[in-house]
């Protein structure tokens, strides 16, 4: 379990993520835009992956899903995934999404949401037997390249909802196709980051010439077969600025989760099967689990840090540490807990060049462009959206409790753009849902 320090805030009623609705309700008017038919292409945000899973109550949220909404869009489906989803730990997918649970001492704590059926995963998708092709065909952590080939869940890395998203051996841009839509959303690039970062490498799983590549085969396809369609292309946030990077600091922390200052005052270090790690590195959110119980904590240094600052003596230290972190000493992180300054720096890079073909890409199919990436680059410090502060933190609203993917604010400001887009090309007049509130 991954535990941290927070406040719960438990609350009733709605937090309104646009300015309250006029008393007379306004007809929808699509202007000179069609979306009788709308599909969405793209990858774990897309499909609404909500707190490491993807599950019914947060596919609602998921920014196709609230546009649907906006515009009155009736007849979309989705691959609904019974709550609470399906959550990888260990290779295993026996767990739901994570939640904010106490614990036998009344402290909050994350952990995944246990399956009630052991069996649950083989009555999971709720509309399996859809007799066509999902209007959201966005398949978490798949690439652009593998959206033109890839059918099946096995091989590397295996990918169990591509079987049960696409159920045929029809691509997902191929089913798109067979349903004639009038109006797609598009939003590629993220997997490609995401895969690196949460591995701790720096390496791209392909280069910004080959998801550009990837990108126009995937354009070049549906114009073709599509010419009376509309699309909207997104950007992708910087996966490396996350909030799933900034929970654990490079230091060590005592069991308040703040910093344990060596004799002189200093943070101490931790350590990796590498290096030493500095100020320029950012530890991965699952590192958490393991510094939680000491690993990568240099023993000498932490116990001399606790006699200082508690005035104890050395065994009653080395009790302390045996108590609260029984690994302190005895292992370290490794490479693939944390980003260097190198491995972040390409990985921001990279992004970038991701955003900016994205950009071109959408001048030259003449395709509505939504550059969803600026809200969570300036969440950084906080966006202020209808009176409510939003922050890239954890737990700050924005992003949920894997730290990577959004919460359904994070999704409806996303929808916002999208619509604000619309508005302005088509002379349409959507205006963003009330978004229920839901404690964090």
């Amino acid at each position: 379990r991954l535990t941290i320090s927070l406040i719960l805030v438990l609350s009733g009623g709605c937090k309104l993520l646009e300015d309250a609705p006029p008393l007379a309700p306004v007809a929808i008017d699509w202007g000179t835009a069609d979306f009788s038919t709308y599909v969405a292409l793209g990858g774990s945000i897309t499909a609404g992956m909500q707190s490491g899973s993807v599950f019914e109550s947060a596919q609602y949220y998921n920014y196709p899903s609230i546009f649907t909404r906006a515009a009155g869009i009736i007849d979309f489906e989705q691959p609904l995934i019974a709550d609470p989803g399906m959550l990888a730990i260990d290779g295993s997918f026996a767990q739901g999404h994570l939640r904010v649970v106490l614990d036998e001492n009344g402290n909050p704590t994350i952990e995944p949401t246990p399956w009630d059926d052991p069996d649950f995963w083989m009555s999971m998708l709720l509309n399996v037997d859809l007799n066509r092709s999902y209007n959201n065909l966005a398949i978490p952590l798949l690439t652009a390249d593998e959206l033109l080939w890839r059918v099946h869940g096995d091989g590397t890395p295996p990918n169990p909802y591509l079987d049960m998203f696409l159920r045929s051996e029809q691509t997902g841009i191929e089913q798109a196709i067979s349903l004639d839509p009038t109006f797609m959303t598009l939003m590629f690039g993220f997997s490609e980051i995401m895969y690196p970062a949460t591995l701790g490498s720096g390496e791209l799983l392909d280069s910004p010439e080959e998801f550009e590549a990837s990108y126009r085969t995937i354009l070049d396809q549906l114009t073709e077969s599509l010419p009376n369609c509309d699309f909207a292309m997104l950007t992708i946030p910087p996966i490396a600025q996350s909030a799933a990077f900034s929970l654990q600091p490079w230091y060590v922390t005592d069991q308040f989760s703040e910093m344990l200052p060596d004799a002189e005052g200093n943070p101490i270090p931790l350590l990796s099967d590498c290096c030493e790690l500095s100020e320029s590195d950012k530890v991965y959110l699952q590192a958490k689990l393991k510094t939680d119980e000491g690993v990568g904590y240099p023993y000498e240094q932490v116990s001399l840090a606790i006699q200082i600052r508690d005035g104890i003596t050395e065994t009653e230290a080395e009790n302390m540490i045996a108590e609260i972190w029984p690994k302190c000493g005895l292992e370290v992180l490794t490479e693939a807990d944390f980003l260097s300054m190198e491995e972040y720096s390409s990985l921001m890079e990279a992004t970038s060049a991701y955003n900016e073909i994205i950009a071109s890409l959408a001048v030259e199919y003449n395709c509505l462009f939504v550059d969803v990436a600026s809200i969570f680059y300036n969440a950084v410090e906080g966006t202020t959206y209808n009176g409510w502060l939003i922050t890239g933190e954890f737990l700050g609203g924005l992003y949920s409790l894997d730290g990577i993917h959004p919460t359904r604010y994070g999704q409806a400001m996303m929808t916002r753009m999208l619509i604000d887009a619309v508005n302005q090309e088509y002379g349409s007049n959507l205006s963003l849902p009330l978004i229920e509130e839901l404690p964090q």
